[in-house]
């Protein structure tokens, strides 16, 4: 599982669209598609970026998680602590 570089190292905070944090997550991450990945948000913070995977480790489908995606249009992505 690869974090896209442009979300590493965050030294402020980032507006950024829940479906550019997606697309982003599956060109760097082979194999990934948009039924196995769901981001997460409160009132316009970023939540999880969840991913779905088998025992086998490999992606898979899981409308579960879709479910509960952000519905926003854009959300504040935090820089992280302590990395």
């Amino acid at each position: 599982m690869k974090i896209p570089e442009e979300y590493l190292e965050l030294t402020a905070p980032k507006t950024v669209a829940p479906a550019e944090i997606e697309d982003a997550f599956i060109k760097v991450n082979p194999g990934l598609s948009s039924s196995a990945i769901a981001v997460t948000c409160d009132k316009s913070r970023l939540g999880e970026v969840r991913i779905c995977m088998s025992k086998d480790l490999q992606f898979r489908a899981c409308e579960e998680i879709d479910r509960r995606a952000c519905r926003r249009d854009q959300v504040l992505m935090p820089p992280m602590r302590g990395g």
